[in-house]
């Protein structure tokens, strides 16, 4: 019940957003489903690497996950891809 007028409130702000400013929502998109694509294959990658007894693949890996293009390219669509949640403040 509270999903339905949340998206009731909702579709007006993203329709009049998509209207004026198209691009912007298809790069909102785009780094969405770049993170839903990404942050499993990474963890298939790693698991299979690790299962392997080849170390050789666990090189190969571990320098493409710490290439400066991989994290600048990880740490953007985390960034903007992320949904970001208010501490809650302790007393």
């Amino acid at each position: 019940m509270e999903f339905e007028a949340a998206a009731q409130f909702a579709k007006p702000l993203i329709e009049a957003l998509a209207g004026k400013h198209g691009t912007v929502v298809q790069i909102i998109v785009l780094m969405g489903s770049l993170r839903v694509f990404l942050k499993p294959l990474t963890s298939l990658a790693r698991t299979y690497v690790e299962f392997t007894p080849s170390k050789s693949d666990d090189e190969k890996l571990e320098k493409i996950l710490n290439s400066e293009i991989y994290k600048k390219a990880s740490f953007v669509i985390d960034y903007f891809a992320s949904l970001k949640l208010p501490q809650k403040k302790e007393e």
